[in-house]
């Protein structure tokens, strides 16, 4: 076999006719752009949703640019685009100046966070985004429908007992409704009051009471009726499992039963005036804010309160899971976030352009959040599933009540559904 010696140019060549053309990924860069606006909407389970993906890169019109798109469902497994191909040519609009930039299209079947990823080439970069996709309740039938409901339609906060029966609060009473037709069957004294799994504990200034549900309607607990001595209206009750908790400025007073089965009511003071707009309890940790933004957290009768300043903002609800609140950016006011702070923990839900939180009417233990899309008035209501913030969408009809557990619509005949959250 004849052998031929390549010279420095001839190796060179072949080189070349071997590997392809050159890297061309020096000729494209980094166009230094910032997206200002979060432009995608949050989805809904069974209908379409779109997420934009966009790298600030852009290359000379003789590179091929191309993106490779990747989705993965709630449950972390491969979900496939419901448009176009995974692998796709970028052209037009999708490479501008600014942005190389790709449209993902999925049908998600389950509602939660879908995680989407884009690979840019030639080696340009990836990106990567979620879209938190709600559950969709507006074909589901109502748990509960109250034909003709009368004096329920006035309640700032609608909840259902173990027995079945209707619990309606407003700013000056407190009602229980038979939800056969939405008759009155009882009124209780009292300004606020909390619900926990058909124990009603009630603050009556100056007293705080504690009813129990029988089956002849609620019964003021024995020895119940122990005194603040504070006759003050302006106050805020959370409760729970263990017993409850009363913010009187400056006092936050906890009722819990003692050993002989009558009410125990301890003292503590708030050192800052962290008192008036939301509490919120779980055992003897509490957070408790006032004044707007000033939340003091800690243990009922321990010196190591932390209170400090409520950095997200006005407070929206207060529920089991925390309190909820809202912020902005700071250099961006457009863009807000929702937070909901659960102790000494605090977790974002970042909203997209466009939307913003409903403020209340009032925040009394428990009051959910909603949140609005000011350009088209769609509302979706916010929970937190076991650590996950889950969006659901109900019915487009008038909300009278939401809470942890219930949000209560009225329809055109005036009758009140009650969906179970």
């Amino acid at each position: 076999m004849k052998l031929v010696k390549l010279t420095p140019l001839l190796a060179a060549l072949v080189l070349v006719a071997c590997t392809g053309s050159p890297p061309v990924v020096g000729k494209c860069s980094q166009t230094g752009a910032i997206e200002l606006n979060r432009q995608d909407d949050f989805g809904v389970a069974g209908e379409p949703a779109t997420k934009v993906l966009r790298l600030p890169m852009t290359c000379p019109p003789e590179v091929e640019m191309r993106a490779t798109v990747t989705v993965l469902g709630p449950d972390n497994l491969p979900v496939p685009l419901s448009e176009g191909e995974p692998t796709r040519v970028l052209s037009g609009s999708d490479r501008s100046f600014d942005f190389a930039t790709v449209t993902a299209k999925v049908l998600p079947a389950a509602p939660g966070p879908y995680h989407f990823t884009a690979r840019f080439e030639p080696n340009l970069g990836s990106v990567q985004g979620d879209l938190l996709i709600a559950e969709n309740h507006r074909d589901a039938g109502p748990e509960l429908t109250v034909r003709g409901a009368g004096g329920l339609g006035t309640c700032s906060l609608i909840d259902v007992t173990p027995g079945g029966r209707l619990l309606c609060l407003t700013a000056s009473r407190l009602s229980v409704y038979d939800p056969d037709g939405g008759a009155r069957t009882q009124t209780l004294p009292g300004v606020h009051a909390a619900h926990v799994s058909g124990v009603l504990w009630v603050y009556d200034p100056p007293f705080v009471r504690r009813y129990i549900e029988e089956p002849s309607g609620f019964v003021l607990h024995p020895m119940s009726g122990v005194s603040t001595n504070v006759g003050t209206n302006r106050g805020v009750i959370a409760a729970d499992a263990s017993g409850a908790m009363i913010g009187l400025f400056p006092n936050l007073y906890e009722a819990v039963l003692g050993p002989d089965g009558g009410i125990r009511l301890r003292t503590d003071y708030l050192q800052s005036a962290s008192l008036g707009d939301a509490l919120w309890k779980r055992r003897d940790e509490y957070l408790s804010v006032g004044d707007g933004r000033n939340v003091c957290h800690g243990r009922f009768l321990d010196a190591g309160d932390l209170c400090n300043g409520f950095e997200q903002g006005a407070v929206l609800a207060s529920e089991p899971a925390g309190i909820w609140s809202l912020g902005s950016e700071p250099f961006q006011p457009e863009l807000r976030s929702l937070a909901l702070r659960t102790g000494a923990i605090v977790r974002q839900l970042p909203l997209t352009s466009g939307w913003s939180a409903e403020p209340p009417d009032w925040v009394e233990w428990d009051t959910g959040a909603v949140i609005l899309d000011q350009n088209t008035g769609r509302r979706l209501f916010v929970a937190d599933k076991g650590g996950t913030f889950m969006l659901q969408t109900y019915p487009a009809l008038p909300v009278l009540s939401v809470t942890s557990r219930w949000v209560a619509l009225r329809n055109a005949n005036d009758d009140v559904l009650l969906y179970s959250r």
